[in-house]
């Protein structure tokens, strides 16, 4: 009877059936460890773009703050920002 070896262990050659089976089995769990690992990558690039959507938001947030607060304190005129040209009222004659 041959002898086959195998995975460091020898099988006879009834056997290979089970051997093949080991390594369906094996397979499948390197495929579902595989499909794991892609599953945890795929959550942390959703974390990571969550994250990242938030600091924009919050940077916008600051910008948009900051800009409004500008706008509403007085202005310090220096040669480079000039004060707006008032706008000239006219006054009409009292009808009687």
């Amino acid at each position: 009877m041959q002898r086959l070896k195998t995975c460091s262990h020898i099988v006879e050659p009834s056997g290979l059936l089970f051997t093949s089976q080991i390594a369906i089995l094996v397979c499948s769990s390197l495929a579902l460890e595989a499909c794991n690992i892609f599953d945890t990558a795929r959550v942390q690039v959703n974390a990571n773009e969550l994250v990242t959507t938030r600091q924009a938001c919050r940077a916008k947030l600051i910008a948009n703050y900051s800009k409004n607060r500008a706008r509403r304190q007085p202005r310090i005129r220096t040669p480079n920002i000039p004060f707006p040209k008032p706008v000239a009222l006219t006054t009409q004659p009292a009808r009687l």
